[in-house]
């Protein structure tokens, strides 16, 4: 029988086997002696001193996990669908949006768009909030790879740009893309815009001086409403005075030298 390094012998395959006595209950304590005369316990592999060596594109304790994801591409060309909405594990399509399912997730009535999705993702691991955060399902809900990024750059037509208000008001900005493998990365710029708060001079300059120019205002407005009022006095006595002919012969204020009195009680000479 072949030796293997270390001398392993007949327990060569006492490490995988362990484990298979467990999972899979077909197998015997005889198996132990050489896995490698029981190739279908590697599936798609062989045994080596009691371990499994895997063929290319797989992998697995047993072999028996595909690393190929063109089974999990839908119609759209993404990997179980694109948009958050499951991700491939051994060739198959593991669907963790709410409401998703079909062989690549492609059926989901009720899942919202790809921003609103990925929006909560953004949130719990970039931010650590969030309800997902409070739910303890980040890390099952999101698979993404976040990046830092300064700028969002141009990533083709498979990315989404979006745009989201968080608790405080400020602008926060992402993009969501997944490459040709299925892996998901967000792109978030590193610093939310917020909204700056007043700055207290700027105020305080900017309402005397608003004070200062209503009452300049009044009071050019109160000199030209008098300065008209005044105009038009003058007008009018000037047209009085053109119009008055003053004589002294009907000069109601002047008084002769002599007044003249009747006696009514005067009869003459009788």
């Amino acid at each position: 029988m072949e030796q293997c390094e270390g001398d392993k012998g007949g327990d060569a395959g006492t490490n995988i086997v362990a484990s298979l006595l467990v999972e899979q209950p077909e197998v015997t304590s005889q198996h132990a002696s050489c896995l490698k005369n029981f190739p279908v316990l590697c599936g798609h592999g062989k045994c080596v001193c009691g371990d499994c060596v895997c063929d290319p594109d797989w992998k697995g304790n047993y072999c028996n996990c595909t690393t190929r994801t063109d089974t999990c591409l839908s119609s759209n060309g993404m990997i179980c669908s694109g948009l958050g909405r499951g991700y491939c594990a051994c060739g198959k399509c593991i669907c963790t949006q709410p409401g998703s399912y079909g062989d690549t997730c492609e059926k989901c009535p009720t899942c919202p768009d790809a921003c609103t999705i990925k929006k909560e993702c953004v949130e719990c691991k970039k931010f650590e909030r969030g309800s997902l955060m409070e739910q303890d399902t980040c890390s099952r809900n999101c698979r993404d790879e976040i990046e830092s990024v300064q700028e969002l750059g141009d990533n083709g037509k498979d990315a989404v740009n979006c745009i989201y208000k968080d608790e405080n008001d400020c602008v926060v900005r992402f993009q969501y893309y997944e490459d040709s493998s299925g892996k998901s990365i967000l792109y978030v710029i590193d610093e939310p815009d917020c909204p700056k708060g007043p700055d207290v001079l700027v105020v305080l300059l900017s309402v005397t001086g608003a004070i200062l120019l209503i009452g300049l205002a009044a009071l050019l407005i109160w000199k030209l409403l008098i300065t008209i009022h005044d105009r038009r006095e003058f007008a009018k006595f000037e047209e009085e005075r053109a119009r008055a002919k003053w004589d002294t012969a009907n000069n109601p204020l002047y008084k002769g030298a002599t007044s003249t009195f009747t006696n009514v009680t005067y009869r003459g000479n009788s």
